[in-house]
């Protein structure tokens, strides 16, 4: 039993891991996004 809730702690752990990098990569992705969504309306407001 301990065993098992050791075994479920870690893969919980890892799990959040995995989470916390892909809400970075996420954050990363939307912030890139945000920058050529400003860099096309500059561009449209030039012309």
């Amino acid at each position: 039993m301990r065993q098992q809730l050791k075994n479920s702690a870690e893969e919980l752990d890892s799990v959040r891991s995995e989470l916390q990098t892909s809400k970075g990569k996420q954050a990363s992705l939307e912030a890139l996004q945000q920058a050529a969504l400003g860099q096309e309306i500059k561009k449209l407001t030039l012309v």
